[in-house]
């Protein structure tokens, strides 16, 4: 029997800052640091939809939802990504994201600091 795949997979995921998020939905492009990239990877080759619930750190608010729209690598070939304190060269490939959803919900699950995907 073979084996489905889940319908879908979502990740809680905070942004450095608003300028790349902006930025993101500008390029609808997603990129995050290199240990992060084979999860991300995983499940959007074994789920038929992966969605991304965004938060700007420490904002407490729900800014939107992406859907990954292509494996890490089919994405913009660079993101002028701003305010990193990491030299660019320390982060995965970029890959595509349609956004779903823009919003700005105050919400308790976006304070939970240990989800962070640290773009």
């Amino acid at each position: 029997m073979a084996r489905r795949r889940p319908p879908s997979r979502f990740f809680v995921i905070k942004c450095a800052n608003e300028a790349n998020f902006q930025l993101s939905r500008e390029f609808s492009a997603w990129a995050t640091q290199p240990h992060n990239e084979r999860l991300f990877d995983e499940a959007f080759a074994k789920s038929e939809r992966v969605f991304l619930l965004l938060s700007i750190n420490n904002s407490g608010r729900f800014q939107g939802c992406a859907r990954m729209a292509s494996h890490a690598g089919a994405g913009p070939r660079s993101v002028p990504w701003e305010g990193i304190a990491l030299p660019v060269n320390n982060f995965s490939v970029i890959w595509q994201v349609r956004w779903c959803l823009l919003s700005k919900v105050v919400s308790r699950i976006m304070r939970y600091h240990g989800a962070s995907s640290w773009q």
